[in-house]
């Protein structure tokens, strides 16, 4: 929404920021490693601190606590560097909410907690409006935050790949892993199509810790997949729409080569390539220079 695409790269690499009372942090990785330069995507779908922390500082804290808010946040929110890896304490109908945004390509709806009642001959006693709707971010831009988020799941290396690989799920699906220091919380927010979901494990005493390691991925999410796995088989509704995928209307978004070399629109000569996504008529990253067609494939200058 601010300029960014999903093939730019950042590094992770050591970082030291300056705290608001003075004091200098340097924050770690999950697994307390570097792993270089990579891209946006490949960085969310690892959940690498250093990179998301960077991103922040660019984009501006006061930014993103802003966009929290429209989504839906009622917490307090501290515009601080770390704002970028999550650091304010959040309720988890505020999240389950505020993801609601993605699928619904912009479009939060405020959380009712029920629709209605009916008596045992199906008359209605209690009828409720359902949850006020405003749009709160651009629909091209949620569909590529929602197409972010299935790498989480679908590719190899995502933090929520497990969903695919070890428990099976098959319905389309986006999602994100979180864990907060020592493990005093795990968190897993997904959805499909249809529905969002989301797992909060933790302790109301903040000074005890899950067990060892017991991040997201290992605490939050076996959870939230079962329970979207009997929903899609339980449930008619769902189980009607299993094959239905995410939505990307081309008049809004636009599949593109991608030059796996240099992270760049690739050219016909490009050698590695994929596609990523991109919001339409909106100016593209730069063309891949590396491989333009004065060069063979291997970076030298080519006759013809």
């Amino acid at each position: 929404d601010n300029g960014r695409f999903p093939i730019d790269v950042l590094d992770d690499n050591a970082v030291t920021i300056w705290e608001n009372d003075g004091e200098l942090w340097d924050p770690e990785n999950y697994d307390r490693k570097f792993k270089g330069e990579m891209t946006l995507r490949e960085a969310f779908k690892q959940s690498r601190n250093l990179i998301a922390i960077k991103l922040a500082q660019e984009i501006g804290p006061g930014l993103i606590k802003k966009y929290a808010r429209h989504m839906g946040i009622t917490t307090r929110i501290s515009a601080v560097p770390t704002i970028g890896i999550g650091t304010s304490a959040v309720h988890l109908l505020d999240l389950v909410a505020a993801y609601c945004v993605f699928p619904n390509k912009g479009v939060y709806v405020e959380p009712v907690v029920t629709a209605g009642l009916k008596d045992w001959e199906g008359n209605k006693i209690l009828e409720r409006a359902a949850g006020r709707k405003r749009e709160v971010l651009r629909p091209a831009t949620a569909i590529v935050m929602t197409d972010m988020m299935r790498s989480v799941i679908d590719e190899r290396g995502g933090t929520g790949h497990r969903i695919r690989s070890g428990y099976r799920f098959e319905p389309a699906a986006a999602g994100k892993t979180g864990t907060t220091n020592d493990y005093a919380d795990a968190w897993f927010i997904g959805f499909t199509p249809h529905i969002v979901a989301g797992v909060w494990v933790g302790m109301d005493d903040q000074s005890l810790a899950l067990w060892p390691k017991q991040a997201g991925s290992v605490a939050a999410l076996p959870l939230w997949v079962r329970f979207m796995k009997e929903v899609y088989s339980e449930v008619d509704y769902y189980r009607e729409r299993a094959d239905e995928t995410f939505d990307y209307p081309e008049e809004l978004v636009v599949r593109l080569a991608v030059c796996n070399d240099t992270h760049a629109i690739a050219t016909r000569y490009c050698p590695d390539q994929a596609e990523d996504l991109f919001i339409k008529n909106e100016p593209l990253p730069r063309d891949c220079v590396l491989h333009s067609s004065a060069r063979s494939h291997n970076g030298r200058r080519q006759r013809f």
